[in-house]
């Protein structure tokens, strides 16, 4: 962590297939938060980040409970073109900036002036909107199994509905390993996950009945 003090740009590189993501540190490391660290026989000492962070690979690593917090930090940036062999030029960043350098830093500084008047908020070109829900509809496992296995309402139409906690894991485990193949979140990022959508602030806000704890405005459909 302490390498990402006073950085601008962090880049990450070689992504692997079944990379998946450490969500709570991506939160950690994208967020306007206060980070604390310390170097080797120092003491703790805490930044503000200054950094952005990219992610570079031909795999996109899986999400095992997304939401709002965690999509709302990324943004899949698709290159479709492959360039042919006899077009490419081998050191091309040092070419352009022994060639166009100057013009270059030239436009930089002109686009961070127009930023700075104006502060647009920056949300990107269609393709990448596009791109990123695309990739969170496929990696929003929690989400696709709540809308495919059971129903949900809401006030006082949801009184009546409520599934058993661990039933419900159950259920979404089996639907993971039988019907998608991936790997379940844990049982506590997916409690987190529902209580989230269902409106439950805390487990102790649940409904307990003989020592069990069910979730309100939900329940399982009898699936045939």
């Amino acid at each position: 962590l302490t390498e990402l003090h006073g950085r601008r740009l962090v880049v990450c590189s070689e992504l692997k297939p079944n990379d998946k993501f450490d969500e709570a540190r991506v939160r950690l490391l994208t967020g306007g938060d206060k980070i604390k660290a310390r170097r080797m026989r120092q003491d703790y000492f805490s930044f503000t980040p200054t950094h952005h962070l990219w992610l570079l690979g031909n795999h996109r690593p899986e999400v095992s409970t997304g939401g709002f917090a965690f999509w709302r930090r990324i943004r899949l940036l698709p290159f479709t073109r492959t360039v042919p062999a006899e077009r490419r030029i081998d050191n091309l960043a040092f070419e352009l900036v022994r060639d166009e350098g100057p013009g270059i830093l030239h436009w930089l500084i002109e686009g961070s002036q127009r930023y700075l008047a104006t502060r647009d908020p920056l949300e990107g070109p269609d393709r990448v909107r596009i791109a990123t829900t695309a990739y969170a509809t496929t990696e929003d496992h929690i989400g696709r199994f709540l809308a495919e296995c059971c129903t949900r309402e809401a006030g006082e139409a949801g009184r009546e509905l409520r599934v058993e906690q661990g039933l419900l894991y159950t259920e979404y485990s089996s639907w993971c390993n039988a019907g998608e193949g991936i790997r379940p979140a844990t049982p506590r990022a997916f409690a987190n996950r529902v209580r989230q959508e269902v409106g439950v602030a805390s487990p102790a806000d649940m409904i307990k009945s003989n020592g069990r704890k069910y979730y309100p405005g939900i329940a399982l459909l009898e699936l045939p």
